[in-house]
């Protein structure tokens, strides 16, 4: 038995730029090339209040127009939203995506396939590599540069467009898809950690570095983040104030500085406030609208109550400066 996939076949789908992915002052005649609709296709979920950036749009899709036998690699601190982006791009263009997670641990069988006994019956299951070469999907492989770098160098081939072997299903030879495309996620550049923020992260061999195609993936701009959770969240303001959704984005902001700034800081922190947690502290404080204080009540769940006791003591103590007598104090 093996995992039911179908072939992608033309990008025949003009997607309007404006329209389709929010760029409100693009040309109204820029349209990318995605794909019709299908259900069986392994298409991710979007976000539909996800707010594009112009430059990484362009870059993505550039590589996904024509790849030159290169890989791309997104680049970004931790919760910088490196994967989002890809997969909202994917959700778009209805471009289906197959994911693996990268770690110490991780092995070649793990995205390209293995063979296993279930029930006395032997059975050959396609990893998510082997799953992207066949059908013509993308490949996201997150977080690469925690994997040993000897354990990448089957990639060198595949990105020289040579057909990938299954000796473990028969010897089963599978030729690159024309759609297929490879991207990978990382929070260093390819050349291992400068910054001492990410322990365990690894260099790449110089043969796989040199066939990447880098795009730096920053922490989202502030207005940005104000429109995401104006829209995701359209009853905070009437809740809390017209000026809530700034200061959430500033705490935040100020929490990513915190974190980058790493030792040279009295208190670093061992996690920023993403865009992610960030949208969930939103969230909450609208649930506890009717509660003493659910801005604080908010950012406890959704943060701060996942970090160190110092650490929360310090971006309790931010937000009391943010907010003045009306967050309660830093008592915890």
């Amino acid at each position: 038995r093996r995992t039911m996939s179908i072939e992608t076949t033309e990008r025949t789908k003009a997607v309007n730029v404006r329209k389709g992915f929010g760029i409100e002052d693009a040309k109204s005649d820029v349209y990318l090339a995605g794909f019709e609709h299908n259900p069986q296709l392994p298409i991710p979920d979007g976000d539909p209040n996800y707010v594009f950036d112009r430059r990484i749009l362009r870059k993505v899709n550039n590589f996904l127009d024509n790849p030159r036998k290169d890989f791309l690699w997104m680049a970004g601190d931790a919760g910088a939203g490196k994967t989002s982006s890809i997969l909202n791009i994917a959700n778009r263009l209805n471009y289906p995506v197959v994911a693996s997670n990268g770690s110490e641990d991780t092995m070649v069988s793990d995205f390209i396939g293995k063979t296993d006994l279930v029930n006395g019956t032997t059975i050959y299951s396609y990893g998510a590599l082997a799953k992207a070469m066949k059908y013509g999907y993308i490949f996201l492989l997150n977080e690469m540069d925690r994997i040993p770098p000897g354990r990448l160098t089957v990639l060198h081939d595949v990105l020289d467009g040579l057909p990938l072997v299954l000796d473990d299903n028969g010897g089963e030879v599978i030729k690159p898809h024309k759609n297929f495309r490879f991207v990978a996620t990382g929070n260093s550049t390819g050349n291992g950690d400068d910054t001492g923020l990410y322990s365990g992260v690894f260099a790449l061999e110089m043969a796989l570095n040199d066939r990447k195609r880098l795009i730096r993936v920053p922490y989202l701009d502030k207005e940005i983040e104000h429109k995401i959770l104006r829209a995701s969240e359209p009853d905070l303001e009437q809740s809390e104030g017209d000026d809530v959704v700034e200061k959430m984005v500033k705490l935040a902001n100020m929490t990513r500085d915190r974190f980058l700034s790493g030792s040279d800081v009295d208190q670093p922190l061992s996690m920023p406030l993403t865009t992610r947690s960030l949208r969930k502290w939103a969230g909450l404080v609208v649930d506890y609208a009717d509660t003493d204080n659910p801005l604080r009540e908010g950012l406890e769940e959704a943060y701060t109550d996942s970090l160190k006791p110092e650490q929360r003591l310090a971006i309790h103590e931010i937000a009391e400066g943010i907010w003045g007598d009306a967050w309660g104090g830093n008592e915890l």
